[in-house]
């Protein structure tokens, strides 16, 4: 393997493992080990039901953090890209899926897509496929397809599951 090469993997380990620890501390909500991207501590609000997302900088080894609306209730979250990056997260208490887009570590934009279908689906677990954001809702037990391009959004059920399976 050459130096070019070794240095290529080097980075693409660096960020999957930042990446895999940006999951984790969303799935479990540690919000006690932050710093904003200038390096001061992060405090964040003692407001019930905060919800942050946190983006590890592997250059200087510090967090970014990203807050999320008040009650989101982040459960799911998968990433996609690398310039720029798409993480996608399924705000259970929102009854929503938002897309979040960096288009560097601490520059990002934010788009939501609500899922309408039923008053309290509650999207829990999110994939990518390609253009396609798959994703269960939980509380109607079904599964849904977001188009990232159009926005369009499909739901499935009647799949013969019983009603508490709990997707």
């Amino acid at each position: 393997m050459n130096a070019q090469s070794e240095s290529t993997l080097r980075k693409r380990l660096i960020a999957a493992v930042g990446l895999a620890l940006l999951s984790l501390m969303l799935i479990f909500g540690l919000t006690n080990i932050t710093q904003a991207a200038d390096g001061t501590p992060y405090q964040p609000a003692a407001a019930v039901g905060a919800s942050y997302l946190y983006r590890f900088n592997p250059s200087n080894h510090t967090f970014f953090t990203v807050p999320l609306a008040s009650g989101a209730q982040p459960v799911g979250v998968a990433v996609t890209g690398s310039n720029p990056s798409l993480v996608w997260i399924a705000e259970h208490g929102l009854n929503r899926l938002t897309q979040v887009i960096f288009t560097s570590t601490a520059a990002f934009t934010q788009i939501h897509y609500p899922v309408t279908s039923t008053a309290r689906s509650g999207p829990y677990l999110v994939t990518t496929d390609g253009r396609y954001v798959w994703f269960t809702e939980r509380t109607a037990n079904r599964v849904g397809r977001l188009d990232s391009v159009t926005g369009h959004l499909d739901e499935f059920y009647g799949h013969g599951l019983p009603a508490n399976a709990g997707l």
